[in-house]
């Protein structure tokens, strides 16, 4: 197999960021209480990091909702640093139209849009200036990753239905409540994850696992058993044709994982899989859905 593509990582230089102009409590993120990752955390770091893996491409993820200048920045980098070979930014779904499609042409390394749904009410994804933006960005072929959580996941097969020409996916399998055991995790989650799967327009990315096996204090300890019962369902439900991996890099430190480790976990999830299914989780899907010009 050629080099995985990573398709979610973070960086971010908080002096850099303070040049920016604030739009919400995304820039008060990492913060204190998270001393792992409470630093500058740079591309040079990054690349390294990723590289040492076996990743030959990377897809940087926003952190900053409603920040241009935060893709203008990862851009720059890209330059330099090759393994960057796209751009997830936090465009605003609700400003003017014509502007946001304005923004979507304005950089070839621009892929999709995102927006933390954490600063915002339940129902963020279902109201109409958001639809009118997610309008704009299945126009212009891009893709919306949707950062959801258990109570917000029933949105997506609504959106994906209305919008069925509109790339999407869930990204770290919508963090289902892994910390309560299988039986709870599961619930819900299971049937939620199913119905957007129905949509054929909808692909999911094996993300954000280890974080999730304790997100209060990150000291209970993981292996693949604790995460396999959910990647097996996002598996059967989605087929291996529409499910990737992303690393969540630096995040991931907060469960004690550098980037290798997380990597060798989902080796050993898939460790099953035939060779052509692997090649599609790793590489294969997250170039054809992203159209990663690689």
């Amino acid at each position: 197999m050629s080099g995985i593509v990573d398709t979610h990582f973070h960086i971010w230089d908080f002096d850099t960021r303070d040049t920016f102009t604030r739009t919400d409590g995304s820039f008060d993120w990492p913060d204190a209480s998270l001393p792992k990752i409470h630093r500058n955390i740079l591309a040079e770091e990054a690349e390294a990091e990723l590289v040492k893996s076996g990743v030959e491409a990377a897809i940087f993820v926003q952190c900053l909702n409603r920040s241009m200048e935060e893709v203008r920045w990862v851009e720059k980098l890209a330059q330099k640093h090759k393994v960057i070979k796209g751009i997830v930014g936090g465009l605003d779904l609700t400003q003017d139209p014509e502007e946001l499609r304005k923004q979507l042409r304005s950089s070839p390394l621009l892929v999709g849009v995102r927006h933390i749904l954490d600063f915002e009410e339940e129902n963020w994804l279902t109201r109409q200036e958001v639809h009118r933006g997610l309008q704009v960005v299945m126009e212009e072929g891009k893709v919306f990753d949707c950062l959801v959580r258990p109570p917000t996941l029933k949105h997506v097969a609504t959106v994906a239905s209305k919008f069925p020409s509109l790339r999407m996916i869930v990204d770290h399998i919508s963090k289902p409540y892994i910390s309560l055991g299988t039986t709870t995790g599961l619930a819900g989650w299971k049937e939620d994850m199913t119905r957007a799967a129905e949509q054929k327009n909808v692909f999911c990315k094996l993300s954000g696992l280890v974080t999730e096996a304790d997100p209060e204090n990150y000291a209970t300890s993981w292996g693949p058993q604790t995460f396999r019962p959910y990647i097996e369902h996002c598996l059967q439900v989605f087929g291996a044709d529409r499910c990737m991996f992303g690393s969540d890099w630096p995040v991931c430190k907060l469960a004690g994982a550098e980037h290798g480790q997380v990597v060798q976990l989902m080796q050993e999830i898939l460790q099953q899989r035939g060779e052509e299914e692997k090649e599609m989780i790793w590489r294969k899907n997250a170039i054809r859905f992203y159209k990663l010009d690689m």
